[in-house]
């Protein structure tokens, strides 16, 4: 979508050059006219790229019950199929492997019927290949409201590897 603004606003301004639109004897109104191009797309193209991180946020999101652990892209497993041990480090594992996994491509996917989640695992920041800790996000606990809506509670935020398996081994 980005690259499709990019590319009007290339076009729409070479043709305002070449029909010769661009002139100085207006008092200075197309040069305003052209800053006021550039600011739209400039703001078009940053509204956009927010847009494509907090999706990719969402998309990194794994929801965790006592028998299954989904996410929006890889779909639903079970617990005892993704963690043979249930122990820590077999999620740790799992949801590195599966971070690394994500393309960010094609429509969520929904949830199975009836899943209710316990806990989200929500990752913030995620880089496999650079050297070091670079995993940042927080883990909530999920409670289910009286009105059926789902109450999202931070219960702990880590900023490296290791504060996420003493995280995960406190809560679940």
């Amino acid at each position: 979508m980005g690259a499709a603004v990019l590319v009007v606003a290339i076009v729409y301004s070479t043709l305002y050059f070449q029909r010769g639109l661009f002139r100085f004897e207006n008092g200075g109104l197309s040069i305003i006219l052209v800053l006021v191009w550039a600011l739209v797309v400039a703001v078009l193209l940053i509204a956009l790229w927010q847009r494509m991180l907090v999706r990719e946020e969402y998309l990194r999101r794994f929801y965790i019950s006592d028998e299954t652990l989904f996410n929006f892209e890889l779909g639903a497993v079970a617990r005892s199929a993704a963690l043979p041990a249930q122990d820590t480090n077999g999620l740790m594992e799992y949801l590195r492997d599966s971070l690394a996994k994500l393309t960010y491509d094609g429509s969520p996917l929904e949830p199975p019927e009836g899943f209710t989640p316990t806990y989200c695992v929500s990752t913030r920041r995620f880089a496999p290949n650079k050297p070091g800790n670079d995993w940042r996000g927080s883990i909530q606990r999920i409670q289910q409201r009286d009105d059926g809506r789902r109450t999202f509670v931070e219960v702990a935020a880590f900023d490296n590897d290791e504060q996420l398996r003493e995280a995960l081994a406190k809560f679940l």
